[in-house]
């Protein structure tokens, strides 16, 4: 193997390294969705991480899936969704019955939980009655939400179903949240051309692996 091949595959071997430790579930952390995810739910998602315990499990909202109906036809009145443009998301598939909101505020009401930076999760009935002037833009509700019992969510990351990455706030409030997956899933795989052959860059479980495409 070429001496520039052996420092690449080592150079990748110790990025991975360090990702291993960084990628792992926490409350405020993404989970997205490998390319190849085979349940129909979870295709090109985007989770956010509520809340995240070894022992207890694990709770998220999908926070790309945008749905066509409007707040103001799902929440009660006394919420006063009628001022409030935005849509509905699909939050997951657990208990749709349930509504969640995420809030984008320095204020966050008292009983707000914070989940990162600026971002919390309140209760739906308060984050319309104490953020009167709130928008898609800093306020979004979502239906049902994704939850893992013990055990199941470290198994599809082992599996390679999923992808961990920081959260963004301004991807949670994406003005377009069809577009969020496409930004945050890793490539394909990249073709690099040199003297010293052609390689396809790829990424793995394990960190990205050079592989030669030339006989």
């Amino acid at each position: 193997m070429a001496r520039w091949l052996q420092w690449l595959t080592v150079c990748c071997c110790l990025v991975a390294t360090g990702a291993a430790a960084a990628e792992r579930p926490a409350k405020g952390r993404f989970l997205v969705a490998a390319r190849d995810m085979q349940s129909p739910i979870f295709a090109e998602s985007v989770v956010l991480l509520l809340n995240y315990d070894a022992d207890a499990g694990a709770m998220g909202v999908i926070v790309n899936h945008r749905t066509s109906v409007g707040a103001g036809e799902v929440l009660p009145p006394e919420a006063g969704a009628g001022r409030y443009p935005g849509p509905m998301y699909v939050g997951g598939p657990v208990e749709m019955h349930v509504i969640i909101a995420l809030l984008r505020t320095e204020r966050p009401p008292a009983t707000s939980l914070s989940i990162f930076g600026d971002v919390h999760l309140t209760p739906p009935e308060k984050a319309l009655a104490e953020n009167p002037g709130a928008d898609a833009s800093r306020l979004r509700f979502y239906v049902g939400y994704a939850g893992w019992a013990p055990g199941q969510l470290e198994g599809e990351i082992a599996r390679g179903d999923w992808h961990i990455r920081p959260a963004s706030a301004d991807l949670v409030f994406a003005k377009e949240p069809d577009d969020v997956w496409r930004t945050l899933v890793p490539p394909q795989g990249l073709q690099v051309a040199g003297d010293k052959g052609t390689f396809l860059i790829f990424p793995t479980r394990r960190g990205s692996v050079p592989l030669s495409l030339e006989k």
